[in-house]
C-alpha cells in the first residue's frame, strides 16, 4: 500500500497512532486488514540497507497473536503463541504449522466437483465458499494492443462474442465460478457496474465484426495468433484450448504455449513477446488498489509483473483512476468507478471471463476458520479445536 502523502506523527499511547495525509485516501481504512498491510519493526529495518537483504525478513517481527518460530524451506513455517499479543486471552491456540507444498502443479490444482462431493460426504470434514470477499479475483484475456491484428477493436470484440463464456467456465473449471461481464467484481457491490457493454456468445456476430475489419477468410483461416496461458495450474491451460478451439470456428488460429512461471513472466512483461494471455486479475477490496495497475499509462512497466501489460493508453481512463484515488464523495467516486468500467469494457484491453470461486476444506474439528471477509487471510486469532 502506497502512503506517501502521510502526515501526522504517532499519538501518545502505545496502541495507538495518528495517521494524517496531505490528500484523500479513500480507500485507505479497508487497506488497514491485517493480510494487506502488516506492521514491520521499524528498528530492524531503518538504517539497515537494503531492506531486500534484510535478515528479518526470513525470521519476521510482526504484531500478531503468533511469533515466529522456524521456517524450513520446502517443508513448513511454525509460529508459536504470542504472549504479549494485545488482545487478552488470545490466541486460543499455542502453536501453529503451515505446510508447504512444493510441488505447484499439485498446490494449484483446483477441487473438481467430484472431489467437492466426495469431501462434502465426508463426516469430519466441511466446506467454507466464504472468506474471500476481501480480494475477489475475475480470471480474464488480456490482449497485446501492439499485434497488428489485436490492435484493431473489433476484433477483440470479435473475440469477445466467439467465447462462450459459461461454457468454458464448466470445461476449463468444473463450474467453480460465474461468468462476470466486468473487470470489477459483482461481489464488490459499492463498486461494481451492472450496466457495461456485454458480449454474448455470437459466433455468427463473431465472423461479420472480422470481415468488417478487413480480415476475410483465406481459406478456412484468416489469420494466426499464439495463446500465452499462466502456468498456474490445468485451469489455465484448458481455458487456452477452450480459446483456440472458440476461435478455430470463427477462422482464428490460435497455438496454445506453455512454459514455467519466470520464463511466462518474462515473454509478457519484459519481452512482450506474446499475443494474449490469460491470467487472474485481482482485484483486491478496491479498484485504486486492485484494478489501476492494469489499465493506466504509467503502468506500463516494462520488466514489472501484473501491471498493463497490453500498453492499454486512454488519457481519460488515466483521468478517471487519478480522480478516483482522492475523491472522498462516495457518490462522485462511484460514477467515475462506473465510468472506468464502461469505457475498459467498450475498449477490450482485458477481456473479463468469470469470476473465480474459492472453496476451504477444513476438519469440523477447526472452529472460526472463516469469520470475515479475508477469510484463512486473517491472523486465525479466534482459531480453536473442538475436543
Amino acid at each position: 500500500m502506497d502512503l506517501r502523502g502521510r502526515a501526522g506523527r504517532p499519538a501518545g499511547h502505545h496502541r495507538r497512532e495518528r495517521l494524517g495525509r496531505h490528500r484523500p485516501a479513500p480507500y485507505l481504512l479497508a487497506a488497514l486488514a491485517g493480510a494487506e498491510s502488516p506492521m514491520l519493526p521499524r528498528h530492524l529495518y531503518e538504517g539497515k540497507g537494503d531492506p531486500l537483504a534484510n535478515p528479518a525478513n526470513r525470521a519476521p517481527v510482526g504484531t500478531g497473536p503468533f511469533v515466529f518460530r522456524e521456517w524450513v524451506p520446502g517443508s513448513h513455517v511454525a509460529y508459536v503463541r504470542n504472549p504479549n499479543y494485545w488482545d487478552p486471552g488470545k490466541p486460543y491456540l499455542d502453536e501453529l504449522v503451515v505446510r508447504i507444498i512444493p510441488d505447484g502443479a499439485a498446490r494449484a490444482t483446483p477441487v473438481a466437483p467430484p472431489d467437492v462431493a466426495r469431501f462434502a460426504a465426508l463426516p469430519h470434514l466441511g466446506l467454507e465458499s466464504h472468506g474471500n470477499e476481501y480480494g475477489p479475483t475475475i480470471y480474464g484475456i488480456e490482449f497485446n494492443l501492439d499485434n497488428p491484428y489485436l490492435r484493431h477493436r473489433a476484433v477483440r470484440q470479435a473475440i469477445a462474442h466467439a467465447i462462450d463464456r459459461p461454457a468454458l467456465l464448466k470445461v476449463a473449471w468444473y463450474g467453480l465460478g460465474d461468468p462476470s461481464d466486468s473487470v470489477v467484481s459483482p461481489t464488490l457491490r459499492e463498486f461494481y457496474n451492472p450496466d457495461v457493454p456485454r458480449y454474448a456468445f455470437d459466433p455468427g456476430r463473431a465472423e461479420r465484426l472480422l470481415d468488417e475489419a478487413g480480415f476475410p477468410r483465406k481459406g478456412r483461416t484468416r489469420f494466426t495468433l499464439t495463446h500465452d496461458y499462466q502456468p498456474f495450474g490445468e485451469g489455465f491451460k484448458r481455458t487456452g484450448e477452450v480459446i483456440r478451439s472458440s476461435l478455430a470456428r470463427v477462422g482464428i488460429d490460435v497455438t496454445v504455449r506453455g512454459q514455467d512461471f519466470p520464463s511466462y513472466l518474462r515473454r509478457v512483461y519484459t519481452d512482450r513477446d506474446f499475443d494474449f494471455t490469460n491470467h487472474p486479475f485481482t482485484n483486491k477490496f478496491d479498484p485504486t488498489v486492485g484494478l489501476q495497475r492494469f489499465f493506466t499509462s504509467d503502468n506500463v512497466r516494462k520488466g514489472v509483473a501484473f501491471t498493463n501489460a497490453s500498453r492499454y493508453a486512454n488519457p481519460e481512463i488515466d483521468r478517471l483512476f487519478a480522480a478516483i484515488a482522492v475523491e472522498g464523495d462516495r457518490a462522485r467516486r462511484k460514477a467515475a468507478i462506473d465510468a472506468i468500467q464502461a469505457i475498459l469494457l467498450a475498449d477490450l484491453p482485458v477481456l473479463p471471463l468469470f469470476l473465480g470461486r474459492s472453496i476451504t476444506v477444513f476438519n469440523r474439528r477447526v472452529v472460526n476458520h472463516t469469520i470475515g471477509a479475508t477469510g484463512v487471510s486473517a491472523n486465525f486469532s479466534e482459531l480453536w479445536l473442538r475436543g
